[in-house]
Order: structure tokens, then sequence, then C-alpha cells
């Protein structure tokens, strides 16, 4: 077998890989929500949870998500709530600015909902998948019948112990 060419070059070029292949998942996700991101004013809410979502790559899909299409909501999903509910008060005044409602309807229900998700603990899982079915079941007028769709977006990558990086960002998820 022969090494991968990377796997000799320095610290500084693994990461400049990882960047490169972390920015490629981004663009490919935004392009995959651009590509069905046309809404009507009859069609269902599409309701799209982002973990991650507090700030980086998951706020900014977040972002998008909601700026390019007026049917969807985001369930944005983060390990610290308060962080989660930082980061939705940031991006609705950005998004107010624009022009972009957050609000669904008559019934001033919001676009996003903020759910404390930590990806590796079972326990945080089943409540936020309580939460979130609590918030579809609850939504008048919201005949989606479930989740559009899911990004798993939450990772670390600076300043963890490889135990810990290697827990969110592969084997810990749940």
């Amino acid at each position: 077998l022969k090494t991968p060419e990377f796997a000799n070059s320095t610290i500084r070029d693994k990461h400049m890989i990882t960047i490169w292949v972390l920015c490629s998942l981004f663009l490919l996700a935004a392009s995959a929500v651009s590509a069905f991101a046309s809404s009507s004013p009859s069609a269902p809410m599409r309701n799209i949870l982002v973990t991650g979502g507090n700030k980086g790559q998951g706020l900014a899909l977040c972002d998008r998500i909601l700026s390019e299409d007026d049917g969807s909501r985001v369930f944005l999903c983060s390990r610290d709530l308060q962080r989660g509910q930082d980061a939705a008060e940031k991006l609705r005044c950005e998004l107010k600015e624009r022009g972009i409602a957050t609000c669904i309807g008559e019934n001033n229900g919001d676009r996003i909902e903020v759910i404390q998700l930590d990806v590796t603990s079972d326990e945080s899982v089943a409540s936020a998948a309580k939460c979130v079915q609590d918030i579809l079941q609850s939504s008048p007028g919201d005949d989606s019948g479930g989740l559009y769709g899911v990004v798993s977006n939450a990772g670390i990558l600076w300043g963890y112990p490889l135990s810990e990086l290697m827990d969110v960002c592969a084997i810990g998820v749940r």
C-alpha cells in the first residue's frame, strides 16, 4: 500500500486539508439547501434540525435556510442552551435588518426554535427529540408531518483533548 501524499506533510498542511474538507462540506450542504429552497404559500413547513447551530458553519447554514426559504423553520441545536438562545437572537436581528421575517404566519410562531442538544449524551438526544416532537405537534397550521431534514454539524476542533474531539466528532455521536 502506498501512503497518501498528505500523510508525510507537515502539521500545518494537514490543518489546511482539514479546513479545505470542512469548507467543501459546508458548500455542499449550502448548495443542497439552495436546491430545494423554493417555497409556495400552500407548501408544508420545512422543518430542518441543525446540530451545532449556535456558531460557525451551523449558524451560517441556519441563516441561509431561513434567508432562502420562507417556508422553513430551523431547530437550532446547541450544547449550551444560553449560547443557542444568544445565537438565535442575533440571527433574528440580522434577518430582520435584511427584511426577512422570522415569524410564522398570523399565529406569530417562530421560525427559529432553540433546542439544547449534546450529541454525545443519550439523555440529551432523547430530551431534544421529545422537545422537537412536542413543538411539531403543537404547531398550528404545520402539516409537514415532521422533520424535512437533519444537518449533523456538531463538532469541536481546537483546544480540546483528542478523546473529547473523537467523542463529539466521530465515535460518540448518538
